[in-house]
């Protein structure tokens, strides 16, 4: 079994939206994260927002007029 803080999330979470993507039927299951955090950083790596802005909040985002 691997040791916390490995990165096993960030692999499951990164192959997921791929094997989709590929047609494969795929299912997301996580004992240690919530559905909205899992849903969370899924979203945020399709669009290239760094994991820590969304723990830590970031840069806000301004339309420019």
């Amino acid at each position: 079994m691997a040791k916390p803080a490995m990165g096993r999330s960030a692999l499951t979470l990164g192959m997921a939206p791929a094997d989709a993507d590929n047609g494969r039927p795929t299912l997301v299951h996580s004992l240690e994260m919530s559905k909205a955090e899992v849903n969370d950083r899924i979203v945020a790596a399709a669009h290239g927002v760094a994991q820590h802005y969304l723990m830590n909040g970031g840069p806000a985002i301004v339309d420019g007029d």
